[in-house]
């Protein structure tokens, strides 16, 4: 054994064996905790400080292989000599072999050797596209943000050419023949610009409909790399980036709570106080403020002047698409619920109230709508996904505040959109937050003394509890039977974390001593009503349309899993909640933010603009608010994990030897 700080190959995988029981996980990057590398496997190690160090109770004792830590006042030095490390800031750079004492993980201790090897931790492939995506399309010879470097002739008594002409024959050479079109705000400056700069000039340029629009004219020395900003204008959240109009790189990510929350949680909410006299103005300013900070966020981030960005595109559910721009949404809820607009021109960023924020001559794309509440947030992630480029039976699941879902495939899309609540956001929640660092993704509850183990995002102080986080919790607490299946605290359970407070139950999963905000991280029994509602949505949506296409859940070759908790979301636990059917987890594919990177692949590709254009006509979709079939689906999935327990047997197989050992 020894402790290693010499520089290590980055991206390199290791073996880690953990004893007693000579359970082998592979596949552990380098620098990575015993920590997390146990929680791969689900092996319960007790670490009530969620990762920070200072509680001292994750003790294991490395036996051979490499590692990387600190001495730490937790350890004797004698101990430390030894072999005994904190699993939580031990971090992997070889293979190694781990023994946990009894102590530390009592359950994995007292298992018979042949159930020494917990079921894994089934996380789903992450998508490549949703980290290459954008800049593979930025690779393509059409982006629709071009910089021209031009050399003009100047004008002579042979040459009386105007200006603006000359300028405009110069780029069409760069253009493919085609001749873009002038604005008068760079026509006014142009004459003295040209002169000034000796008529070697760069000129930034926009894709318009079929052609192309000057959008700036500068000294070429003056001309800095250009920028597109993305957003993903979300009920809960509003998500933004800032893309290197040239190679597509991600330059900056920044995300806030999207500001119209004080006018309501959902869009129904958001929809009728538009409806108030001047509501609509304020919805409308309280979006531009929100999309404003993002931006604001990102070029302070990226150190970019915003004289860099000529074009932003946002992405957003059709409600929310229609309060940024000031369009009347009282229709949207009213049958036949069709949008206002399929597709819109370039919105100047000043009307919308950026103007602070961005370059004067700016402009905004927002993705085409397809129903009164499926949007260009869907179609961007269906781009983003490949759904309508594949001949497998597919489905699109985007599992937040308004919850979208799409079935299909290259020949055809049916969709539709339930408002699912800000639960898998980390919204509605006590202690919830956005999946951001500090925030608990993962939980752990061990089988033999009810007591929990949680994980942060980038193991950060726990702050709160991000939507994978809560479903971990549910999950886990139903399995343990601290938790029955009607969403309520068992009274007879004896989990330490489980109290009463002011007569209502509360399960503690950070207490205050470990916690980054100094008080209890607690769920509560109203949370977890949140939680079910919210899974009882997605899967009434999904089955409804499964329903409508005489399809079966079983039918499904592909599942695309998009939003921010879906890259930390554990497949097995939301199979055991509920929000799917046990199915074979290898079908699953995690997108992340399909939003954001759809849209970025718009701001990045005229014919990726094109080809979304396509998906929102391809797409049917289908409404729920009256839709019986919908309201029978919910009522049956307001239960842990549903009230059709056969399409759970694994689950029910557990819960039925629970409650028999109970007996």
């Amino acid at each position: 054994m020894s402790d290693q700080y010499d520089t290590v190959e980055p991206g390199a995988v290791h073996t880690v064996t953990f004893q007693p029981g000579g359970l082998v996980v592979a596949g552990v990057p380098t620098g990575e905790t015993l920590l997390r590398a146990a929680a791969r496997a689900n092996i319960f190690l007790s670490s009530p400080c969620a990762g920070a160090g200072s509680c001292g109770k994750c003790l294991v004792r490395i036996e051979s292989g490499l590692v990387r830590a600190d001495p730490t006042a937790k350890i004797e030095p004698s101990d430390w000599e030894r072999g005994m490390r904190l699993a939580c800031v031990t971090r992997v750079i070889g293979d190694v072999v781990v023994s946990i004492p009894e102590a530390v993980s009592p359950g994995l201790v007292h298992r018979p050797r042949s159930q020494a090897l917990p079921v894994p931790a089934m996380r789903a492939r992450y998508l490549e596209v949703g980290e290459r995506g954008a800049q593979s399309w930025a690779r393509e010879p059409d982006p629709p943000v071009r910089r021209l470097l031009l050399t003009l002739n100047p004008p002579s008594t042979a040459d009386r050419q105007s200006d603006l002409a000359r300028l405009r024959r110069s780029a069409a050479e760069e253009l493919e023949g085609a001749e873009p079109l002038v604005p008068l705000t760079v026509a006014r400056s142009l004459p003295r610009v040209l002169r000034e700069a000796g008529w070697r000039v760069s000129a930034l340029v926009r894709a318009l409909g079929q052609g192309w629009e000057v959008v700036r004219v500068e000294h070429a020395a003056g001309g800095g790399p250009s920028y597109v900003a993305v957003v993903d204008l979300g009920t809960t959240t509003v998500w933004g980036q800032l893309l290197d109009a040239g190679s597509g790189r991600v330059r900056a990510t920044a995300a806030a709570f999207n500001g119209q929350i004080q006018f309501g949680d959902d869009v129904i909410s958001r929809m009728v106080r538009a409806q108030e006299p001047g509501g609509k103005e304020r919805l409308q300013a309280a979006a531009a403020e929100t999309i404003a900070d993002v931006l604001g966020d990102l070029t302070r981030m990226a150190e970019v002047d915003k004289s860099a960005i000529a074009h932003v595109v946002v992405a957003g559910n059709s409600a929310m698409t229609c309060l940024l721009l000031g369009v009347e949404t009282h229709y949207l809820r009213l049958e036949p619920y069709v949008p206002p607009f399929d597709n819109l021109a370039f919105t100047p960023a000043a009307a919308l109230g950026l103007g602070e924020v961005l370059a004067a001559e700016a402009a905004v794309q927002v993705l085409p709508l397809v129903g009164s509440y499926v949007g260009g947030d869907i179609v961007a992630g269906i781009l983003a996904s490949g759904i309508a480029e594949s001949d497998r039976i597919c489905l699109y699941l985007d599992a937040g505040t308004n919850g979208e879902v799409v079935i299909g495939n290259r020949e055809w899309l049916l969709a539709t959109s339930c408002s699912a609540g800000p639960a898998f956001e980390g919204g509605g929640l006590r202690h919830g937050m956005r999946a951001i660092t500090g925030a608990i993704e993962s939980v752990a509850i061990d089988v033999e003394t009810l007591e929990s183990a949680v994980l942060t995002i980038d193991d950060g102080p726990p702050l709160g509890i991000c939507g994978s986080g809560v479903i971990d919790a549910v999950a886990q607490m139903l399995k343990t039977g601290i938790l029955l299946p009607n969403g309520r605290f068992d009274p007879g359970s004896e989990a330490p974390g489980l109290r009463e407070r002011e007569g209502r139950r509360e399960f503690v999963l950070v207490a205050e001593e470990f916690s980054g905000t100094g008080a209890d991280i607690v769920l509560t029994e109203a949370d977890i009503d949140n939680v079910i509602r919210a899974k009882a949505a997605m899967f009434a949506g999904v089955s409804t349309l499964l329903r409508s296409v005489s399809l079966e859940w079983t039918d499904l070759e592909r599942i695309v899993v998009a939003g921010a908790f879906g890259r930390h979301l554990r497949v097995a636990e939301a199979m055991t909640i509920g929000l799917f059917p046990e199915l074979d987890p290898d079908g699953f594919e995690f997108l992340g933010n399909g939003s954001l990177v759809g849209a970025g692949m718009v701001a990045l590709s005229r014919s990726a603009a094109t080809m979304a254009e396509k998906i929102a006509a391809l797409m049917n979709n289908i409404e729920l608010s009256d839709n019986p079939q919908f309201q029978e689906e919910y009522v049956a999935a307001m239960f842990l994990p549903h009230t059709d327990t056969g399409r759970f047997p694994s689950l029910e197989s557990l819960l039925s030897e629970r409650l028999g050992r109970r007996a």
